[in-house]
């Protein structure tokens, strides 16, 4: 949040538009009231010919515009015009000024707040007072402002104020919550033995808004952000079926690889080169392979026959790491049983 230095104020300024024009002889004194229906943002026309006129603008916030007229007399209002045009109110006075009618008057008008103007007059002062929207024609030619009431004393006070180096921290600060939210969510989304590839993690942003504007004053601010995410997820079986293939392609010739213990542990995730959305990462397997044995011919051969003939004969007939133990009951029996079913065989495939 950047400082920034302010000055404040405990006053509104009042402004007036003062327009200069030559201010014709005094004429007769009597006045006249009218009023006109406007609404917001309409517009009052106002052209005097012929007479020394002064118009004076001030404003109300009733929707409708009050004029007074002094120094003119019946005769001469015979030819004021006024009519309303839509939200446009035109006021129109053209007076012969030859040689010996020299006259004076004021028109006065209070209009709503929010008006645009237009005035103008052959001779006389337009003074527009408190608000100005806009001024057209020859008088917006002369337009001054003065401040008659300025304002005294204020000072300067250091306030916080957002800059867009607290936007680019926000945006830098919210990503990655953001991030590690989607990938929770996703991951609570998998089936069993599927996991995620949390580099493929990407995200477009849909909606990013902050609740002030860069220079406002405020101590913080916040950043209201959604992004949608999409990643690739990977079957473990389909990545371990990959390396059992491996691992049979080096089982010796009569050899069978055996599935109890067998493991398997994941690399870390790369990206394949010279590509936008393919990944890659090394798999490792380990596990047992047995040789292929023909153990119903080998009993068959042992039938009948005396311990230590028995374990020969299995040695020789069996690939086998150690040698066989046989144990026969009762065990003063001094030979296997002729009948081959009545022989159990137990083969450790691990040694």
């Amino acid at each position: 949040m950047a400082n920034k230095c302010m000055r404040y104020f405990s006053a509104a300024l009042l402004a007036f538009a003062v327009l200069a024009w030559a201010t014709g002889s005094a004429g007769q004194s009597t006045g006249r009231t009218r009023t006109f229906k406007i609404g917001k943002g309409g517009t009052l026309i106002v052209q005097i010919e012929g007479v020394g006129a002064d118009i004076l603008v001030s404003t109300w916030e009733k929707g409708e515009i009050e004029l007074r007229i002094d120094g003119l007399s019946d005769e001469d209002l015979k030819d004021l015009e006024t009519r309303e045009d839509g939200n446009t109110v035109h006021v129109e006075l053209y007076l012969d000024g030859g040689w010996g009618k020299s006259r004076s008057a004021r028109f006065s008008f209070t209009v709503p707040s929010e008006i645009n103007l237009d005035l103008g007059t052959s001779g006389g002062d337009i003074t527009v007072a408190n608000l100005i929207n806009e001024i057209e024609g020859v008088a917006a030619l002369a337009a001054r402002v003065s401040n008659p009431e300025p304002l005294g004393g204020g000072g300067d006070k250091e306030v916080r104020a957002v800059d867009a180096a607290d936007r680019e921290a926000a945006n830098e600060l919210i990503k990655p919550k953001l991030r590690e939210a989607a990938l929770k969510q996703l991951e609570a989304q998998l089936g069993p033995g599927e996991f995620i590839i949390p580099e493929s993690l990407g995200g477009t942003i849909l909606e990013s808004t902050f609740d002030r504007e860069v220079t406002e004053q405020a101590d913080e601010h916040t950043l209201l952000m959604r992004v949608a995410y999409t990643a690739q997820k990977v079957k473990s079986e389909d990545a371990n079926s990959l390396v059992f293939g491996a691992l049979q392609a080096q089982t010796p010739p009569d050899y069978e690889l055996i599935p109890e213990g067998m493991t398997f542990q994941r690399g870390e995730v790369t990206g394949v080169p010279e590509t936008e959305d393919l990944y890659q990462f090394p798999m490792q397997g380990t596990g047992f392979a047995a040789a292929s044995l023909e153990v119903g011919k080998a009993v068959s051969e042992i039938a009948g026959k005396p311990i230590d003939e028995a374990r020969d004969l299995l040695q020789e007939a069996l690939r086998l790491k150690k040698t066989p133990q046989i144990t026969i009951f009762p065990q003063w029996f001094p030979t296997l049983p002729w009948l081959t079913f009545r022989i159990q065989t137990s083969v450790d495939p691990q040694g």
